[in-house]
């Protein structure tokens, strides 16, 4: 399972499987046009990173019951990604379910940040794994869209490249471990809110250099930071203060809210980091690019 770091396993035994999953951040967000389904096709770089949800699967009773440790409200269980990905595979696998579910949320909701379909692509991949006839690659392609335009990139969430709906996916190059602060207000912003406040418009589809840290940095573009810093000037701030704070280039992530501060060292970061963390209405969550392989537990 790419991209996905199996904390515990012994299917064999029935015993939980524990699976890490990462938050992903947009360099590059380009919303190109409106497609006649109702959706945009865009054009954006998607990058994972080191912050992390964790999914946890066993079976148990008849039926699908989902606990959630979590500061945050996400809603009613029956309505999470992780249950509807649970519910998606059992139907398309022909099997009832007979699941234990559980997350432990880290990943701030509504911010941009993909956590909930970066659990989605969790629980295909898991049951998949824990299955006695796996379903086929493309099969479980097609769950994953299904259940979002960004889950089919978690399931195999190296750096790439997307085009469409997010998912006609080429992998780019992109350093590794460049040091990140993401700050996200106290504020979600919806999908359909940030379309509703920009203006599709043609563009290149082809991907910019992102294989250092200045040309990431020069490539730095998100469609959506305009339109929604007029409407919440929240966010200017939280990209002015990164930008002071000694950030080598700043910008909204996804539809928001939160905002990727992009760092030349670990130092630096650190003292943007403890700068930051002094205003109580930021999360504030140090982290870095990924490579191309998950990380060692």
């Amino acid at each position: 399972m790419r991209g996905f770091t199996i904390v515990k396993s012994s299917v064999k035994t029935q015993a939980p499987l524990t699976l890490r999953s990462s938050a992903k951040i947009n360099t590059v967000l380009r919303v190109l046009r409106r497609r006649q389904d109702g959706y945009h096709d865009v054009a954006l770089s998607l990058l994972a990173v080191s912050l992390y949800d964790t999914v946890t699967i066993e079976a148990g009773a008849p039926g699908i019951c989902l606990a959630v440790d979590s500061d945050q409200a996400l809603g009613e269980p029956s309505q999470n990604l992780v249950y509807r990905a649970a519910e998606a595979y059992c139907a398309a696998a022909g099997v009832r379910p007979a699941l234990r579910l559980g997350l432990t949320k880290r990943i701030p909701a509504g911010a941009g940040l993909g956590g909930g379909s970066g659990n989605a692509a969790a629980v295909l991949l898991g049951l998949n794994a824990m299955a006695g006839v796996p379903l086929p690659a493309a099969r479980l392609a097609e769950l994953a869209l299904g259940l979002g335009a960004d889950v089919p990139y978690f399931l195999d969430p190296r750096p790439c490249w997307g085009l469409g709906r997010g998912g006609r996916l080429s992998h780019v190059s992109v350093p590794p471990a460049i040091p990140l602060l993401i700050v996200v207000p106290p504020l979600s912003i919806s999908t359909a809110e940030a379309y509703a406040q920009v203006t599709p418009h043609e563009a290149s589809e082809a991907p910019p250099r992102l294989n250092s840290l200045e040309a990431l940095v020069a490539a730095l573009h998100n469609d959506f930071a305009e339109p929604l810093m007029g409407r919440h000037p929240v966010l200017g701030a939280v990209r002015q203060a990164l930008l002071a704070a000694g950030a080598r280039g700043a910008m909204l992530t996804g539809s928001g809210s939160a905002t990727v501060g992009y760092f030349a060292d670990d130092a630096a970061r650190q003292r943007a980091a403890a700068a930051l963390s002094g205003d109580s209405r930021w999360r504030v969550f140090p982290c870095h690019t990924l490579a191309s392989e998950p990380e060692a537990v």
